[in-house]
C-alpha cells in the first residue's frame, strides 16, 4: 500500500515546484493527490500476467508511423543573422531567472 501525502510532504512538494498555495487550495490539491495514488493502488492489483508486453504504441494503435526524412536546415549562420543579440555561435537571450 503506498503512504497517503500528509502536510509535511506536501509542504516539501509545494516548496519544491515554488508555489504558495493557501490553507484551502492546499487541502484540495492534498485530496487531489490522495485520490490519484489511490487509483494507482487500483491499477497495481490488475493481473496482467497474461498479457503480452508491446514496444511501441503502433503495435497496439495500428497505425504506422511515418520515417524520417532528411531535409534541409537553417544555416547556422543565417539563424544568427536572424537573432536579435549573439555572441559567436550563441543567440543571446534575456534573463530568465534572478
Amino acid at each position: 500500500m503506498m503512504n497517503p501525502i500528509d502536510d509535511d510532504l506536501l509542504l516539501k512538494l509545494e516548496h519544491l515546484a515554488k508555489l504558495n498555495l493557501d490553507p484551502e487550495e492546499r487541502a484540495i490539491i492534498k485530496s487531489d493527490l490522495n485520490k490519484i495514488l489511490a487509483m494507482f493502488e487500483k491499477l497495481q492489483e490488475l493481473d496482467t500476467s497474461q498479457e503480452e508486453p508491446f514496444r511501441y504504441f503502433s503495435e497496439i494503435s495500428g497505425e504506422n508511423v511515418r520515417q524520417d526524412e532528411v531535409k534541409e536546415h537553417l544555416r547556422r549562420e543565417t539563424v544568427l543573422d536572424l537573432a536579435p543579440k549573439h555572441d559567436d555561435a550563441f543567440i543571446r537571450i534575456p534573463k530568465m531567472k534572478d
